[in-house]
Order: structure tokens, then sequence, then C-alpha cells
């Protein structure tokens, strides 16, 4: 049984690693208790890397389902 193009485990980590990070990254910007501005910007990297590897697993997902399958032969 293949798995559907809408569940890929891979993809799915990478977005729950997002949200851990955008949690973080919002606590940081508390108004009260901020954080050092060092630690926000090394936050601010890592979920924009973290967008930047969700949209290339988007595109090779999307390039695995339209590929044509090569038939043996």
């Amino acid at each position: 049984m293949t798995t559907p193009p809408d569940h890929d485990p891979v993809l799915e980590s990478l977005q729950d690693e997002l949200r851990a990070q955008l949690g973080a990254l919002n606590e940081l910007h508390h108004p009260v208790y901020p954080s050092r501005p060092a630690r926000v910007a090394e936050l601010e990297r890592r979920v924009e890397e973290l967008r930047g590897q969700i949209v290339a697993r988007r595109k090779d997902l999307a390039i695995a389902v339209t590929a044509p399958v090569a038939k043996a032969g």
C-alpha cells in the first residue's frame, strides 16, 4: 500500500518542528520579559530555514506525484 501524497511523515515532522519553533519565538517576543536580540534572530533564522525546507519538500512531493512512472520491460 502506498502512502497518499497528503500524508508525508517528513513533511509532518518539519511542520511540527516549525510549530514548536514559532511557539518559542512567540515567547521570546514577550512584552514584559523580552529575550536577547541574538536569541530572537537565531530562532527567526531557524523558522525561515524550516519554511524553506517545507516548500522544498512540497515541491519534491508534487514532482513525485506528477512524474511519469517508467515501465519495467
